[in-house]
């Protein structure tokens, strides 16, 4: 359950990191335009905002295959908080470039996020652990290497 929860976790400082990153882009200008109306802005928001439904994907089928006592429930668990911590450490990373040194102050959400994203990856089985438990767990869902 642990995993679980740090899947969850994670997802909600990605979360939270895209909002604040949101707000400082719709509201700062550069160039004589908002930073959210930059093509490479809109695709970085775009990258922030697929890893962040990825991760809550992953981390919801987790969470039903669980209730259900499904088999698959762990391997899930392992997508999920795998998913959801390359996110958070994707997207904090994207949140600090976007909001430039105001990102930096230890006191912003968007800075501990960034310096907690990595510890969240060791937690519960760091994110090289889980790669090798997610092939296994596509090895066996095809027949594969069983």
């Amino acid at each position: 359950i642990g995993r679980y929860i740090i899947a969850w976790g994670a997802l909600s400082l990605a979360k939270t990191c895209m909002a604040r990153c949101l707000e400082r882009a719709g509201t700062t200008r550069r160039f004589g335009t908002k930073l959210v109306r930059h093509q490479l802005v809109a695709k970085m928001i775009t990258e922030m905002y697929l890893a962040i439904n990825a991760a809550e994907a992953a981390c919801i089928e987790a969470g039903m295959l669980h209730d259900e006592g499904a088999p698959s429930a762990m391997d899930a668990t392992y997508v999920a908080k795998y998913t959801a911590t390359k996110a958070l450490s994707s997207v904090s990373a994207t949140a600090i470039r976007l909001s430039g040194a105001s990102g930096c102050m230890d006191d912003t959400v968007i800075a501990r996020a960034y310096r907690d994203a990595p510890i969240l990856e060791i937690i519960e089985g760091s994110s090289e652990l889980h790669e090798i438990q997610i092939a296994d767990y596509v090895y066996k869902s095809f027949d594969f290497m069983t």
